[in-house]
């Protein structure tokens, strides 16, 4: 025979509270009428739990005159969306972004600063902060009300924090000044009044994808963030993000050369694509630009370096047989020639049913990851029991 203990008073308020606000959130409008139907709580109950949401500015009461019947009008009740902040940040090679968005996440601003690789570590950490100094000043809203920051980095994030650009063999990750062995948790702490959380870029494209990109409608699904020579890759099995042993799932730097990228390679211009901003990037661009407008020497280009990332892209479907395989980063500036090229080779190996597709958040899925990383941080502390 199972004996129940007494029933916590307080956890059970907790968890009236929690599931009323989770309620509220969902339908974002409610009278205490729909409330009380869909959570099955007294009215008494829930009108003592309105007031607090009310008082802490996590709702906001009116009157409902279109209700029907006479009398008084129903009272209305609406999640105040503003009452705290998610923020995004993102950290890469040639530049620095930052983003703010309600809990919705409806974006209320956004800001980017330049930088180059050869930025040593203190100045691009200062550069963060002018970044998000600039933002909440434009904005004119306060640091204060923020609730949850993730920050996307290159390199491999470990389960400590640290965040690391080599590994057993070679670069994970581009050249950048003095970016490894250190906790960017730690150095950004003092900036936020909660828990600052770092992730990979390709994971968090990944989540961004799934959130509002091309995987959408998957459970199971591969983002692939192939930047010139360097290539992530972000995993997600059952919804959930892959991390793997110390964070390093889809870091393949040791195997590089599996996908094509590692030498010897015939040398392609495409491979430039990651840096815009140099001649041999500006010639990258227009070589995409021309195989996009079906122009044959363009292709050539386009067809070589879908047969080199092939096998590697080929075994990785084989071995997980994802509902998608979602190509973003740099080459996705291709388009559709290099997924068709990439389709081709793979029609031309025995391959599972995983379908090909190109990024639909471009170079703004690994921000639209982070964002949605913070949001499901302040969902769970406000909807959790």
């Amino acid at each position: 025979m199972t004996t129940v203990g007494p029933i916590d008073p307080a956890a059970m308020r907790r968890l009236n509270a929690a599931t009323t606000l989770r309620e509220l959130h969902r339908r974002r409008s409610a009278t205490l009428t729909q409330l009380t139907d869909e959570t099955g709580l007294s009215r008494r109950t829930l009108e003592l739990i309105l007031g607090d949401f009310v008082s802490l500015g996590q709702a906001a009461e009116s009157f409902n005159h279109k209700s029907k019947g006479a009398g008084r009008p129903a009272r209305q009740f609406t999640f105040e969306a503003q009452h705290a902040f998610a923020l995004a940040l993102q950290i890469g090679q040639d530049s620095i972004e930052v983003m703010l968005s309600d809990l919705y996440g409806a974006p209320l601003g956004s800001w980017s600063e330049p930088v180059s690789a050869s930025t040593p570590r203190e100045e691009r950490l200062d550069k963060v902060r002018g970044a998000v100094t600039a933002l909440f000043r434009t904005l004119d809203v306060s640091v204060a009300k923020v609730a949850a920051v993730t920050v996307s980095t290159m390199g491999v994030v470990g389960d400590d924090g640290i965040v690391e650009l080599k590994g057993a063999v070679g670069a994970v990750g581009p050249s950048v000044a003095d970016w490894s062995g250190f906790s960017l948790s730690e150095a950004l702490s003092d900036l936020f009044p909660c828990e600052v959380v770092v992730e990979n870029d390709a994971k968090l494209a990944a989540v961004g994808e799934g959130w509002r990109g091309g995987a959408q409608s998957a459970s199971d699904y591969v983002y692939v963030l192939a930047e010139g020579r360097r290539v992530g890759i972000g995993v997600v099995i059952g919804g959930k993000l892959y991390r793997g042993l110390h964070g390093q799932a889809g870091e393949i730097y040791w195997a590089q050369p599996v996908f094509g990228l590692g030498e010897p390679m015939a040398p392609n211009p495409l491979l430039a694509l990651d840096a815009p901003r140099t001649e041999a990037g500006e010639v990258a661009l227009d070589l995409a630009r021309r195989a996009r407008s079906g122009d044959s020497d363009a292709l050539r280009d386009v067809n070589a370096l879908a047969g080199a990332l092939a096998p590697g892209l080929h075994a990785i479907a084989c071995l997980l047989s994802p509902e998608v395989l979602v190509l973003g980063g740099a080459f996705s500036d291709i388009g559709a020639p290099l997924v068709d090229a990439l389709g081709r080779e793979f029609d031309s190996r025995t391959s599972p049913d995983t379908r090909l597709t190109l990024t639909e958040l471009g170079n703004k899925a690994v921000l639209l990851g982070a964002l949605r990383t913070s949001l499901d941080r302040i969902e769970s502390n406000l909807f959790g029991p």
